[in-house]
């Protein structure tokens, strides 16, 4: 008997660098293991980010992936990548050079029909020109209808297919 491992968070992450590659970016995957809660990741995340300057003029393509976990406070609905992606746009406020997506390979995150979110260095602020205070929204696990009413949201629909999550992040 033979097992054949067809897929993984590590061929994921290998097919996604070779797709920004090709795309033109400067692409380091830097790990399939994330584990930690959403705080430590995104501080992980931000701290990567902040050392990895685009050296030429390539834009940096960093990606992570693994599965970050999420203590659920509040009544709101949501999933761990939406809640990251949210946490990180209250941190990547008025960087403009910074966009990040955070999604499952399954196309579902929580219980909801987003795979995840994409957020940008605007997103907080026009939530909060919106009058939607996002800290409201991360201190309720509350993302999902976050993102409904500023937009962000991934759907793919189910892929079939489960190999952890992927964070990609791009500096400009």
């Amino acid at each position: 008997m033979h097992n054949y491992i067809i897929g993984s968070n590590g061929i994921a992450l290998e097919s996604s660098a070779k797709k920004a590659m090709e795309l033109g970016f400067e692409t380091h995957t830097v790990t399939d293991s994330i584990q930690e809660d959403v705080t430590e990741t995104a501080n992980f995340i931000l701290k990567t980010i902040d050392n990895q300057k685009p050296t030429g003029n390539k834009p940096v393509c960093l990606l992570f992936g693994g599965e970050p976990t999420v203590k659920v406070s509040g009544k709101g609905l949501g999933g761990r990548n939406q809640h990251l992606a949210l946490y990180l746009a209250t941190k990547i406020c008025c960087k403009k050079n910074i966009t990040i997506l955070c999604a499952g390979t399954d196309g579902t995150d929580g219980p909801t029909d987003a795979a995840g979110a994409v957020v940008d260095y605007e997103t907080a602020t026009k939530a909060v020109e919106k009058g939607i205070d996002p800290n409201h929204y991360l201190s309720n696990c509350d993302s999902y209808r976050f993102f409904q009413q500023v937009g962000g949201h991934i759907i793919t629909g189910n892929t079939g297919t489960n190999v952890m999550d992927i964070i990609v992040a791009i500096v400009q």
